[in-house]
């Protein structure tokens, strides 16, 4: 046996790291931009009148419709390549809604609060929790939906990753 051979056998080379993929990188934020100029147009619009630029905008924004379902895709892609040999579903949880509930429960209050303190119409102290309730619960004010449905993917994702190794 070689002296090479054996110090190979001491000290065995280490496992690579897995590869960064930069094409999700790219295609994270080319949807990422398309998923904020299509809810940056919702706002504009929201504030012109009913006329033929109005219909042409709205209609121009539905072509960037794709982007929400490929943000979706991409992170279902993401989960899947970081967690699919894992099982420390307790870990994967904690992490998981660690990062995203907290700031989610937290997102909604604090935008709550300052739409009351802006005068809103639609937010007041009178109803703060049933309304909030109904945001966090439906996530359909601030563009939160998105985080609640990524909360919804992370608890069927070991459900999926099953269904995918049977």
């Amino acid at each position: 046996m070689k002296e090479n051979d054996s110090l190979k056998q001491i000290n065995p080379p280490k496992q690579s790291q897995r590869t960064h993929l930069h094409e999700i990188d790219f295609m994270r934020i080319f949807f990422t931009f398309g998923v904020l100029f299509n809810h940056t147009v919702n706002k504009f619009t929201l504030a012109m009148s009913q006329s033929e630029t109005y219909y042409t905008v709205r209609t121009l924004r539905v072509m960037f419709h794709y982007t929400r379902m490929g943000f979706i895709f991409i992170s279902g892609v993401v989960l899947t390549l970081t967690y699919f040999n894992r099982n420390d579903w307790p870990a994967f949880f904690k992490k998981r809604f660690n990062g995203s509930l907290w700031p989610y429960l937290t997102w909604n209050g604090l935008l709550m609060l300052l739409m009351i303190a802006l005068g809103s119409t639609d937010y007041n102290f009178s109803n703060f929790g049933n309304k909030y309730l109904t945001l966090v619960m439906h996530g359909s004010s601030f563009y939160m939906y998105y985080m609640l449905l990524v909360m919804q993917l992370y608890l069927l994702f070991p459900l999926v990753v099953w269904i995918f190794k049977k």
